[in-house]
């Protein structure tokens, strides 16, 4: 059976919210939450890490990896994969990515202050964050970078989030150009239509829920795209 993406949000929050307790992550995440300076970006914000990170544990564990070792590592690289996000404003996610790492290392090395995990090996973590980046350098990658990935996809695709897609990531694409709603459907569909994800477990889920995403969009545009006043003249 496949981890649902969709069903009773607020539960799977809370299931996670234990899981970062068990796996002694908790404090990491306070820092995150009250020093991330874009944790209220319009799409890549706190929220935006906190559920790539649950999304990327779901599939860890059901693709049949319970090792907390890697729970911890892979959790860790998702709650940071973008602290301090340009939102936009950056030419490149290069700068994003070293935005990034600077923080997760700069908290590992002092602010943490002997909390750190001793398995939590900082410089492989700051290669997932890495791995990131996109696009993507290369489709070859680990396991737990694949899962990473896979999470940061299959979160834009979940249907309670069509309104971050087509109004916060379109506000953060909109830096470079003002971009209206159709135009951010169109760019979606050839986006989302073209993607392959990383693993057989997040691939599974992704076919699933493409659908349902594409027409999700599409009623959000239908019900919000402004209409054009037709001239007097063509309705006399």
């Amino acid at each position: 059976m496949l981890p649902s993406l969709n069903v009773d949000i607020r539960f799977n929050e809370l299931v996670f919210e234990h899981i970062l307790d068990r796996l002694d992550l908790r404090h990491m995440w306070e820092y995150i939450k009250l020093n991330n300076p874009s944790g209220s970006a319009p799409y890549h914000s706190n929220q935006h890490m906190f559920h790539v990170a649950r999304i990327a544990n779901e599939l860890l564990v059901n693709g049949g990896y319970s090792d907390p070792l890697l729970q911890r590592m892979l959790i860790t690289a998702a709650l940071w994969h973008d602290y301090d996000h340009s939102a936009g404003m950056a030419v490149n996610d290069s700068i994003n990515i070293a935005r990034a790492v600077s923080g997760f290392t700069m908290w590992a090395k002092t602010v943490s202050d002997g909390w750190i995990p001793a398995d939590i090996h900082v410089e492989s973590i700051s290669q997932l964050i890495r791995g990131t980046e996109f696009p993507y350098a290369s489709r070859e990658c680990s396991v737990l970078l694949g899962y990473l990935r896979d999470a940061d996809l299959l979160y834009g695709i979940s249907e309670d989030r069509v309104v971050e897609v087509m109004e916060g990531l379109r506000s953060e694409m909109s830096h470079k150009g003002t971009i209206d709603l159709i135009t951010m459907e169109q760019n979606q569909i050839e986006f989302l239509q073209k993607t392959t994800l990383f693993t057989k477990l997040g691939a599974l889920i992704w076919n699933e829920l493409l659908p349902k995403a594409l027409k999700a969009q599409q009623r959000y545009v239908s019900i919000h795209q402004p209409t054009k006043d037709v001239p007097l003249c063509q309705v006399m």
